[in-house]
């Protein structure tokens, strides 16, 4: 899958699970990026969620699964492997611990577990905490609670051409 539609994917589940809690519309309330011009762009009363999506360095990112198949008088190389992810949502409000609770928790129910599923995304039950961590912008102390989830995604490389021996030559002797 691709990083974008990763992200698309992760977006939906946040959505699913939170967006009914945060101000609305949820696609304004729930992001990707941070203002560009530094400073916040919403209201301390809001509540709003930022998404982060970084691969970890993990043992099982490390592994490549590879199998050489015979098609069309040529072998193709088929890889795949598991890339761990994750996925730290930051959210700001009054309610933003509940949100967080929620976010958390959320992640475990069936309906999410087969939307990622479909997509070939597992989460990892490590069961994070929610961490509080205050910001002062402007004077004033905005609330802040983070939590980090961690994903499992079967990544499959495209097929490579490998190709294919059209001539061998053996020589052979004996020696005494």
């Amino acid at each position: 899958m691709k990083y974008s539609e990763l992200m698309n994917l992760f977006w939906d589940a946040i959505d699913a699970i939170a967006g009914n809690d945060v101000n609305t519309p949820s696609d304004r309330f729930i992001r990707w990026k941070y203002p560009s011009k530094g400073g916040p762009d919403w209201e301390i009363e809001d509540n709003i969620i930022f998404l982060n999506l970084s691969e970890m360095d993990d043992e099982w990112g490390k592994q490549n699964d590879s199998i050489y198949v015979t098609e069309n008088d040529t072998v193709i190389r088929k890889r795949a492997r598991t890339r761990v992810w994750e996925l730290l949502c930051t959210i700001y409000g009054p309610n933003a611990c509940d949100i967080a609770n929620e976010i958390k928790d959320g992640v475990f129910t069936d309906s999410i577990r087969r939307m990622l599923s479909k997509n070939e995304v597992f989460l990892i039950p490590d069961m994070p905490v929610c961490r509080y961590g205050p910001e002062v912008y402007d004077g004033q102390w905005w609330n802040r609670y983070d939590v980090a989830l961690h994903f499992n995604e079967w990544y499959e490389v495209p097929d490579e051409d490998v190709g294919h021996i059209e001539s061998l030559t053996v020589n052979t002797s004996v020696h005494n």
